[in-house]
C-alpha cells in the first residue's frame, strides 16, 4: 500500500514537471518582463536610440556600467545607441550595472525587439 502510494505520487509529480515544462503562453501573447526591465522596439537596420531611467527599483541612479551589449552599440552616460543590421531581427537583451549612492548595485536588462524589415 504504502509503495502504492508513493509511487502515485511520484507519477503525479512527473506529470505535473513535464506539463510545466511544455507550458508557453498563447500565440501572440509575450511573457510578462522582470522587474528592472525596459523594452524598445526598432525596425532592423535603424538606428536605436534610448535613454535609460533616471532610477531603477526606486533608487536615482548614479551610474551605468555596460555589463552585455551587441555589435555596433554604445552608451554615454544614459543614452544607449545601437546601429542595427538587417541580420538583426529579433530579441535582443543589453545588461547595464546601475550604481546608487545609497543601495548596492543592481542591474537593468533593455529588451529590444529588431523587426524585419
Amino acid at each position: 500500500m504504502h509503495r502504492t502510494r508513493v509511487f502515485l505520487s511520484l507519477s503525479l509529480l512527473a506529470g505535473l514537471l513535464v506539463a510545466a515544462t511544455n507550458a508557453r503562453p498563447p500565440d501572440g501573447v509575450r511573457p510578462a518582463m522582470p522587474a528592472d526591465t525596459v523594452a524598445a522596439m526598432v525596425t532592423a537596420g535603424e538606428v536605436l536610440i534610448v535613454a535609460l531611467p533616471d532610477s531603477v527599483g526606486a533608487q536615482p541612479v548614479e551610474t551605468y556600467t555596460d555589463l552585455q551589449l551587441p555589435a555596433f552599440s554604445l552608451r554615454h552616460e544614459r543614452a544607449f545607441f545601437w546601429q542595427t543590421a538587417p541580420a538583426d531581427s529579433g530579441r535582443h537583451y543589453c545588461t547595464f550595472i546601475a550604481t546608487f549612492a545609497e543601495a548596492p548595485p543592481d542591474t537593468l536588462t533593455l529588451a529590444v525587439e529588431v523587426a524585419a524589415p
